[in-house]
């Protein structure tokens, strides 16, 4: 269930619940400097080194207290992740929501950046009711966005077996018709840096937009009807060279080639067979 209400409101009907932050570290509202400066205490990573080689630098899970939730409520402080209430153990708590850090889109894992409120505000417009509990777990979520507050509670707990891959399924509905490009450049641009950190180095020292600016402005550009992966791997490319890479025969052809290809074999596939094209 939704519902658009103040913070205040929210915070009170949390009474005997538990209030966490789970926030992106790296956010221009320095959330772990406020949190500090609020006298809080026990922030950690949200995941574990067995889910991430670095920890540190995915999102954090902070127990609030008067002090910081104040912070919170205050400007845009709250641009940089989401409240949740709970009342479960923490460490059932930490492992569901750690478990989101992946899912499957498009039968390949990517990053699914659900403790950031813009993307979780649209996400959750898009899911069923019983998506919602299922991603929500019996818990009460709080975001901003568009100026509003906004609630959700999962009155059912819907505890997933302990795997070592993803469970959440990205489905088509998710996307609306129209794909999360945001998503998309954020899962493309981290392929990169881990796949072609050449290519990447050049493109910042030649340019300095944004990687999620100048690929969402490809993407949106495409001129005719083109299958998901296709529009994907052509932004990727004309992000990194230019128009002409693409116009190529012999490039064309192997982007022809992805129609029918998951999104990340596709890259894998075309930067590998593109040396000497671009």
């Amino acid at each position: 269930m939704e519902e658009t209400l103040h913070f205040h409101q929210w915070i009170k009907q949390q009474e005997h619940r538990t209030i966490y932050a789970i926030v992106d570290p790296y956010s221009e509202e320095c959330p772990l400097n406020a949190f500090y400066d609020c006298d809080g205490l026990d922030a950690a990573p949200l995941l574990t080194l067995e889910q991430l080689t670095n920890p540190e630098d995915g999102p954090w899970l902070l127990p609030t207290n008067e002090h910081f939730l104040l912070w919170w409520e205050q400007n845009t402080h709250s641009h940089c992740g989401i409240l949740i209430s709970t009342d479960q153990p923490v460490q059932t708590f930490r492992r569901h929501f750690a478990s989101l850090y992946q899912a499957i889109l498009l039968g390949e894992m990517v990053f699914l950046p659900f403790y950031r409120p813009e993307y979780l505000f649209s996400l959750l417009l898009k899911l069923h009711p019983d998506e919602r509990d299922t991603l929500l777990s019996g818990n009460s979520v709080l975001l901003r966005s568009n100026e509003c507050w906004h609630g959700y509670i999962s009155n059912a707990l819907t505890l997933q077996q302990e795997k070592n891959t993803p469970w959440w399924r990205i489905k088509e509905h998710h996307l609306d018709n129209n794909p999360n490009v945001p998503l998309l450049a954020h899962n493309v641009e981290s392929w990169l840096w881990q796949y072609q950190p050449n290519l990447m180095i050049k493109l910042l020292e030649d340019s300095p937009a944004s990687f999620s600016d100048v690929f969402s402005n490809h993407f949106y550009t495409t001129s005719k009807p083109t299958p998901l992966t296709e529009k994907v791997v052509t932004a990727a490319l004309k992000t990194l060279f230019n128009n002409a890479v693409t116009q190529q025969p012999e490039v064309q052809h192997i982007i022809d080639s992805l129609k029918d290809e998951e999104l990340l074999f596709a890259l894998r596939k075309t930067f590998n067979q593109i040396q000497g094209y671009a």
